[in-house]
């Protein structure tokens, strides 16, 4: 994810004072505290994941949001998608329902948590791996870390390893920056976000524990890129780069630039296999799954008639998730 107001996913970053919100105080946000899924221990703190469709259609698709999200968002994709695969989202420490993390908030830790809360929810691999923004760092990661367990990675419009090195930081709290700045951040909700869960969505993302959290990972974002170089080259998977269409940035010399940096690392990021395909969202901005959620269902499709028919066979238990494998 670029760090500029465009861009900083759900936030419009302030430095200011804010009050916690009382959620149990309004009787219409009780539904707050159920959570859709489950609440699973990974270590000293519980991490929400909320997967639909059979247990027996494989592979399941893992879903990771980019800074500041969580798995409400992915709500309606997943309905939609839960009669053919099994489907995955889940929150970050200190996101959604999440209690918050320990340190470092980095790709590192995220990834061992994430391995930790898939094994414990009983999730077997193969895995497709969709990654929004910042959530593609983390699914890259794993899928360098664990190349046998994936079998296709998705990247929307997902951040770069290297982007910090071309675009300039909005979050100066850093550790050696001798500053206590407190981030704090007022919920601002794309126009596609789901209606109905809107209002739950705003509370929860106004909670102390996300702010931090998106703070902490703000903080390492350049380590967590670096972390996603050390692990080397990304193995020949199938892999669907989502690339939004619409602009970020003001028709300026600068916004020239930038616009033109930003493709140019999308474009690299779609040479990670030979095995890719790069998609351009013409009528989306960064939240791609809200605006054009079909162009998602299409890279899940590209992905699993890229695998070998044998394979689909075995990991397609019934019929009717058979359908549309053509020969196979």
């Amino acid at each position: 994810m670029i760090f500029d107001k465009q861009h900083c996913f759900l936030f419009t970053s302030l430095f200011l004072l804010s009050s916690p919100i009382a959620l149990k105080a309004d009787p219409e946000l009780q539904s707050v505290w159920e959570p859709p899924g489950e609440l699973i221990k990974v270590g000293q703190h519980r991490l929400h994941i909320n997967c639909q469709g059979n247990q027996n259609n494989m592979p399941t698709v893992i879903i990771d949001s980019g800074l500041g999200g969580f798995s409400l968002e992915w709500q309606n994709l997943q309905t939609s998608l839960s009669k053919r695969y099994k489907i995955c989202s889940y929150d970050r420490a200190g996101y959604g329902w999440s209690d918050p993390g320990p340190f470092p908030r980095t790709t590192k830790k995220i990834v061992a948590e994430l391995k930790t809360l898939m094994q414990r929810s009983d999730l077997s691999p193969p895995y497709i791996l969709l990654g929004h923004s910042f959530g593609g760092y983390n699914m890259m990661y794993f899928s360098k870390a664990y190349p046998e367990e994936v079998v296709g990675l998705i990247l929307i419009d997902s951040s770069h390893p290297e982007q910090a090195n071309w675009f300039p930081r909005v979050f100066p709290d850093l550790p050696h920056s001798g500053r206590q700045a407190r981030f704090i951040s007022t919920p601002k909700l794309p126009a596609n976000y789901p209606y109905e869960y809107k209002k739950i969505a705003y509370h929860l993302m106004r909670a102390k524990k996300a702010r931090n959290a998106l703070r902490y990972e703000s903080m390492n974002f350049e380590i967590s890129g670096k972390q996603v170089l050390s692990l080397g080259q990304l193995s020949n998977i199938p892999l669907v780069v989502l690339t939004r269409g619409e602009r970020a940035w003001p028709k300026t010399t600068t916004g020239e630039q930038l616009e033109t940096t930003w493709l140019r690392l999308q474009n690299q990021l779609a040479r990670m296999s030979k095995r890719s395909s790069h998609v351009m969202a013409d009528f989306s901005g960064h939240f791609i799954h809200l605006d054009q959620p079909s162009l998602v269902e299409q890279a899940i499709e590209i992905v699993v008639k890229q695998l070998p028919c044998k394979k689909l066979k075995n990991i397609y238990a019934d019929v009717e998730s058979r359908k549309g494998l053509g020969e196979c």
